[in-house]
């Protein structure tokens, strides 16, 4: 199991990946290994990145300079559509 340790001033937060998303890895790797079966398994190991979660809970209270928060917005969506495009592009 993966998980992550973050130390907030005088909190501790644990952060562990969810028990949905292991069994969906399990689940696509005990199938047969074609086309879309690995396709799906690339696409949710590409998402789990958090890229979701930047773009749901996004801080930019930190970010002053012009086009700043705009510039987080763009860099996190295509993290999270650059590797669909790969996967559909064949080459």
């Amino acid at each position: 199991m993966s998980h992550g340790y973050f130390n907030t001033s005088k909190h501790s937060l644990i952060e562990k990946q969810t028990n949905e998303s292991i069994s969906l890895q399990i689940i696509l790797l005990t199938f047969s290994s074609n086309y879309y079966t690995r396709g799906l398994y690339r696409l949710h190991a590409g998402m789990l990145n958090g890229g979701t979660l930047a773009i749901y809970f996004p801080v930019t209270a930190t970010r002053l300079f012009p086009f700043e928060v705009e510039l987080y917005y763009i860099q996190h969506i295509l993290i999270l559509t650059v590797p669909i495009f790969l996967l559909t592009s064949h080459g």
